[in-house]
């Protein structure tokens, strides 16, 4: 990373006013608006006891409305719950249920959350990367968003760039664009798991 802000700030030199900077900043917008300023950063170290301490104060919340093997860990942040056998007796819908278990996160941790639901896990990890993730959020940081089959191709069909689509990188997604595949119609094909997830 310091080689990079390194290179970055030799560009920015070139290009700032006497080819001098006159202070810095770690602000996108004010290092945009002003060319003068030296790209700064701020390291924070990792406090990895801090964040399991959370994750598992968060599961165990998840814990009061599904069971263990309808959660499957994705990552100390990330989950995928099947809520397919709560809706009925529950009279919810996954949108609502959704809302209750973040709801609850929030008044018991402070932590908000961002949640995709899907009728599967790829597109329930999709809708919360591509869609929730980048929609606004309500007045306590909530983003919930939703895709089906049908949704998900008047959403999405034509999303770009292929890299914003769970498990493709930038070398998978090279190698797709020398076939002449560009879009997240192609995406589609990728995944097909059992329903009613939610990421």
């Amino acid at each position: 990373m310091i080689q990079k802000v390194k290179q970055a700030n030799s560009i920015r030199a070139r290009k700032a006013p006497g080819h001098c900077f006159t202070g810095s900043s770690y602000n996108a917008k004010e290092l945009a608006d002003n060319p003068s300023l030296q790209l700064d950063y701020i390291a924070a170290p990792p406090r990895m006891a801090y964040y399991i301490k959370h994750s598992t104060q968060i599961y165990n919340i998840y814990l009061k409305y599904i069971a263990p093997e309808d959660i499957h860990v994705y990552s100390i942040d990330e989950v995928f719950i099947d809520l397919t056998s709560y809706l009925d007796t529950l009279r919810l819908t996954p949108h609502e249920f959704a809302m209750k278990m973040i709801r609850d996160v929030y008044q018991t941790t402070g932590i908000t959350a961002t949640a995709g639901i899907g009728t599967n896990m790829y597109l329930a990890k999709i809708t919360m990367d591509i869609v929730a993730k980048h929609m606004p959020a309500d007045k306590d940081g909530v983003r919930i968003a939703e895709l089906d089959e049908m949704s998900y191709r008047r959403q999405l069909w034509d999303h770009r760039p292929l890299t914003d689509f769970w498990r493709v990188g930038r070398g998978y997604a090279k190698k797709l664009e020398e076939r002449a595949i560009y879009y997240g119609r192609y995406c589609s094909l990728l995944r097909r798991e059992a329903n009613g997830f939610l990421q």
